[in-house]
């Protein structure tokens, strides 16, 4: 059995792996030794050794460059000219390492000349799990939190001045820190700046909001506002209102919670109010894809599907339309309420070898929405209704047979097969021989194909079984079905000479 020894380089992770070399009493005198290390994301890397005449040296091999804190397959390959053999996959997990990418978006809000609060996203490449943040100002440290924590308020701070924050964040592979981020203080900014007293939501893509001056102000100087919404967030909105005191925020989108600030702001100094809460009502379902589909059978189709891409809202209810193809009409096959997202049609109504639509409706309690249709075909099964042949008494030795295909052929009919016994009324007369022969695939596209059967002058009883082509397993709901389908005999008399 391989073993791997695996360890961190830097920022980059890498594995040792031992493995000996097959006992082989006989072969050629190089041997390769193929060591597929595999990312889980399917991602191959070859490497052949050359094993030489060393038939059972034990062997390593030194893989540099792999990501940390990664899961890898490794499978070793053993060739000689005669063929490969493969060993079983030998799983392993990459070492952590020291993040990488730490708070390369700083953010920040002044709250007043005293007071900033300031925030941070995950490393680009954590490579490993975040165990730690440690923030510093000026090269002391004033924060030491856990991962789930990314703010830090920093208060009694002094007016017009200068600070230098750096941000390290730690795993069980190392810390490393960010960049220098620079703040100046305001030298005066509002203060005792109240949140909104009137926040109305006015629907899904808008919101009435409306406050008081600040407390503290300069007095000759003019004030303007700004309406702040998610502030310290990587996506954060601002609406500007000058002199205004109230402001309809639109364009927002429906059922999202947004966080509310208000921004007073006087000669370039800036404060903020505390924070309140508003969430948007629920609007119409939105951008809903087509269900995926599979056949499981002759009657048997399988039926799932993803939530809307924007559902704007809490999804009550997915209804899932089935239709022919070609045929305008649709059923409503399935009403779905909880559970899983997926649902095996088996209805009656479905036939063999045939071609469905399916839709998905999604609905919350504003609206709904729409998916394209998609198909699928079920799977094939026996031939059903299959008439009786006619024959035609040619001469003394032959006879004309003649049929239709199958009113159901439920697939493709590649064969037909044509069996026929001699009969008789006597009933001491036993016949047990029997005879058939087969019409092909190109003949078998014949409707009503005219088969000639020269027997010997008896009378004889055949009858026709058409075969289709060979198709997948039926539906666990189904019984598996033979692939014949045969008509009535058909009695025939033949006058002797």
């Amino acid at each position: 059995m391989p073993t791997i020894l695996l360890g961190t380089n830097g920022m980059s992770a890498m594995a040792l792996f031992h493995f000996g070399l097959p006992h082989l009493k006989r072969g050629p005198p190089n041997v390769g030794i193929r060591v597929n290390p595999k990312l889980s994301l399917d991602i191959a890397l070859l490497i052949t050794v050359n094993a030489g005449c060393s038939w059972e040296s034990p062997r390593a091999e030194m893989f540099l460059g792999l990501q940390p804190y990664t899961n890898y397959s490794f499978t070793l390959r053993a060739c000689t000219s005669a063929g490969c053999t493969s060993s079983e996959p030998f799983l392993g997990q990459t070492l952590q390492a020291a993040p990488q990418g730490v708070w390369v978006t700083p953010r920040h809000i002044v709250v007043n000349s005293t007071t900033v609060e300031l925030f941070w996203s995950p490393p680009e490449k954590p490579n490993g799990l975040i165990s730690q943040y440690q923030l510093s100002r000026n090269g002391s440290l004033i924060f030491l939190g856990g991962s789930e924590e990314q703010n830090f308020t920093d208060k009694n701070l002094e007016p017009n001045s200068r600070y230098v924050y750096k941000l390290e964040a730690t795993t069980g592979g190392g810390s490393s820190p960010s960049d220098e981020y620079i703040i100046q203080t305001p030298i005066l900014t509002p203060e005792e700046i109240q949140p909104p007293y009137n926040i109305t939501v006015i629907g899904p893509y808008s919101i009435f909001v409306a406050w008081t001056p600040p407390g503290i102000l300069v007095p000759t100087m003019p004030v303007e506002y700004n309406v702040l919404l998610n502030a310290g967030s990587a996506t954060p909105l601002i609406s500007s209102v000058g002199h205004h005191q109230s402001i309809l925020l639109e364009n927002l989108a429906p059922f999202t919670q947004y966080e509310i600030r208000i921004q007073a702001c006087q000669k370039g100094g800036c404060g903020v109010s505390s924070r309140m809460f508003a969430k948007t009502a629920e609007a119409a379902p939105m951008d809903l894809n087509s269900p995926i589909l599979k056949a499981l059978g002759s009657a048997c189709i399988e039926v799932k599907w993803m939530p809307p891409k924007k559902p704007n809202g809490v999804i009550i209810n997915y209804f899932i339309h089935r239709r022919p193809t070609g045929i305008e009409e649709e059923s409503l096959v399935f009403v779905w309420s909880e559970g899983a997202l997926e649902v095996i049609d088996d209805a009656d109504t479905l036939r063999p070898f045939t071609l469905y639509e399916y839709r998905v409706r999604a609905c919350n309690s504003r609206g709904s929405v729409d998916s394209p249709w998609s198909s699928a075909r079920t799977l094939e099964a026996p031939p059903q209704d299959f008439p009786a042949p006619w024959a035609q008494v040619t001469g003394a030795h032959s006879v004309l047979l003649n049929w239709t295909e199958p009113d159901s052929p439920n697939g493709i009919i590649f064969q037909y097969r044509v069996v026929y016994q001699q009969k008789t009324d006597d009933p001491t007369l036993n016949f047990s021989a029997v005879h058939a022969f087969t019409v092909m695939e190109m003949e078998a596209d014949l409707k009503g194909a005219e088969i000639k059967v020269i027997t010997q002058i008896e009378p004889y009883g055949p009858n026709i079984s058409a075969r289709k082509l060979p198709g997948n397993k039926n539906c666990s709901c189904l019984p598996n079905g033979v692939n014949y389908s045969l008509t009535m005999p058909l009695m025939m008399s033949f006058c002797r000479a």
